[in-house]
């Protein structure tokens, strides 16, 4: 069967502004034009993206103070407060690379001045996303005294107000979208605002910003709303253990000084950080971009703790020999992390981070990994079985709602999202209790034009409960429920999104002869990489190019998932390869062998191995003259 090439759509542009921004910003066109396409056109915006000048080292002076992150201070105060009073406090974590990340980064900073801490993750089968009372329960029964979320609780009322009738002290942390009511505890969340200088109680507080458009939003002064609203959870929490430094001995709140000894555990956190911004494909851009810089370069190089120093050799990542990348973050150490997650041996991924032993790091890092080969196996089967029921049952449908009570329910997530690239539509999969005593768990992966959110928002009256951000989310819902649900859903997605929207398509920044790849005469992938990192909300860029003849078309690593070949346009041959494309390899291997052409999407890189210029293949056409 031949291959059926996306709709390739080029970028609109505007080459007098390209010029413009390239003269004054003595930069290539081509880079002109990839800012341009990201909205940065000033010099204003382009300090705010690369710092005073492009290429300039990794630096953190681009966040902003945390004091100014709404509910920092007061969270901060009470939690200093905590710790020397030497109250029994606990860090209720989340199950993700976000949530572990999070809950290593503020039990550091606690363990640092000496708190008492410990960490709570829920159990992902039983337990679910999120505070729930029986967990409230049980740590109030064991003593605690002071639960701080991180990367959940945003809107968990009832579980708030069960803690405050069991005497504990509840301070949430959290960045997930915020619902119209608030938990009535301290809250650290970059969405809130103050809608007036004084409120109804005569308090100045934080409120939520429910029904507040982002226009309407914009109108208010800095004092009342953050700048920056895509902190991930672990973003959020380094906020928190920054402030903390400020407040307990060494260091200045004034002066938002910590002592020597913790600014060497904040720079150490800032390589948590950057993992859980990355795993949590939250935008990399703005306080985003500078923690991610920072952790690749610096972090990560210089002040890993032993917990991921053990990942990345087990992932065989060597940040000492070559640079690493927001990919090796993405694609490595956030699915380890990950992986035991979905297996329900989170706690084992947040020891593996607090371990300051190494032969006990390693001993955990091999779990881990473990337990990743355990989730790609199961992966392979449910992804078998899902695409199975798409082409059987519901390949006319608009959206997909797949569910089997035979399926892991935290490995689903990762399906959802492959089955949504695929064919280009939201998808939802659900892991139906297989004694059907009790809800299913549902994850769902978005697709281009479809804020998942909303869409559940107008399905809620099917489901037990939901949450999430656009492009991901989570649900619980009963199995009689199912049928129905999948109506409404697909209901809002057809008349909401347009055909052009989950047709498949591809926009193409810029055309690039191979010329600008021969790395004896051009340094335009060295211009390229200025952008880095690269991810959500900053996209790597994807180029064309036409004519290009292709040689030794072969399976790539091991098994036959991945494809690789080389590439000749002129005199100029790069090699390429593409992911998961085994069924693109019989026909390039018949035009190779017919010596035809092609025309190509693709990123531009650099080899993990000899750091030559590569191409990563998105899509291709058979060449037409």
């Amino acid at each position: 069967m031949s291959h059926t090439a996306k709709s390739w759509l080029f970028r609109p542009f505007d080459r007098d502004r390209i010029l413009s921004l390239a003269k004054s910003a003595k930069v290539h066109a081509v880079l002109a034009q990839l800012l341009l396409a990201r909205e940065i056109g000033t010099p204003e915006e382009m300090v705010r993206f690369f710092g005073e000048r492009i290429g300039q080292p990794p630096s953190l002076n681009m966040l902003r103070s945390p004091s100014l992150l709404p509910g920092c201070v007061e969270v901060a105060d009470r939690l200093s407060r905590a710790i020397l009073e030497k109250r029994k406090i606990v860090v209720y974590g989340d199950y993700d690379a976000d949530g572990m990340t999070a809950t290593a980064i503020l039990c550091r900073a606690i363990r640092f001045f000496g708190g008492t801490v410990d960490f709570y993750v829920p159990d992902r089968m039983e337990e679910g996303y999120g505070l729930n009372a029986e967990a409230i329960r049980a740590l109030a029964g064991n003593g605690t005294q002071v639960i701080i979320t991180v990367d959940c609780g945003i809107n968990s009322c009832d579980e708030a107000r069960l803690a405050t009738e069991l005497g504990v002290e509840l301070l949430i942390t959290d960045h997930h979208t915020v619902a119209r009511e608030l938990p009535e505890v301290p809250i650290v969340h970059p969405q809130l605002v103050k809608r007036s200088a004084i409120d109804a109680t005569g308090n100045d507080r934080w409120s939520s910003p429910y029904g507040i458009s982002e226009e309407e939003r914009k109108t208010f002064s800095e004092e009342k709303r953050y700048p920056f609203l895509g902190l991930s959870g672990a973003g959020v929490a380094f906020k928190v253990a920054w402030r903390l430094g400020t407040l307990m001995p060494g260091g200045d709140p004034v002066g938002e000084k910590v002592s020597e000894g913790y600014r060497t555990l904040l720079c150490r956190a800032v390589g948590l950080a950057a993992i859980g911004t990355v795993a949590d494909v939250v935008p990399l851009l703005d306080e985003n971009r500078a923690l991610v810089r920072f952790g690749l370069h610096v972090s990560l190089v210089r002040f890993p703790v032993p917990g991921l120093e053990a990942l990345m050799k087990t992932a065989q990542l060597d940040a000492r020999k070559r640079r690493l990348s927001a990919e090796d973050l993405g694609f490595s150490l956030g699915p380890l992390l990950n992986a035991a997650g979905r297996l329900n041996k989170a706690d084992r991924g947040v020891r593996l981070l607090l371990s300051d032993d190494p032969g006990e790091a390693a001993s955990l890092a091999a779990e881990v990994r473990e337990y990743n080969e355990t989730r790609q196996s199961i992966e392979r089967s449910i992804l078998i079985q899902a695409t199975r029921q798409v082409e059987e049952r519901f390949s006319g449908d608009p959206a997909l709602v797949l569910s089997d009570s035979g399926w892991h329910p935290g490995v689903i997530g990762i399906v959802a999202g492959r089955l949504a690239e695929r064919f280009h539509r939201p998808c939802i999969l659900i892991a139906e209790d297989t004694m059907n005593l009790k809800p299913g768990s549902g994850s769902g992966r978005g697709a281009r034009g479809i804020n998942l959110v909303d869409a559940l928002e107008t399905c809620s009256e099917y489901l037990v409960r939901f949450g999430g951000h656009a492009a991901a989310a989570g649900l619980r819902i009963e199995s009689r429920n199912i049928g129905a649900f999948r109506k409404a859903f697909c209901e809002y997605v057809r008349s909401n999104v347009s055909h052009e929207d989950v047709s498949g398509q591809l926009m193409i920044d810029a055309e690039c002869p191979f010329g600008l790849l021969d790395e004896k005469t051009s340094g335009f992938a060295d211009l390229v990489e200025h952008l880095a990192p690269f991810g959500a909300g900053n996209p790597k860029p994807l180029f064309c190019a036409s004519r290009l003849f292709p040689t030794n078309p072969r399976f790539m690593g091991v098994g036959e998932h991945h494809i690789c070949m080389e590439l000749r346009q002129d005199n100029v041959v790069k090699r390429a390869f593409a992911f998961q494309s085994a069924d693109w390899l019989p026909e390039l291997r018949e035009i190779a062998d017919a010596g035809q052409a092609i025309d190509a999407v693709f990123h531009i890189g650099r080899s993990k191995f000899n750091n030559a210029v590569e191409l990563q293949l998105k899509d291709w056409r058979r060449y037409s003259a």
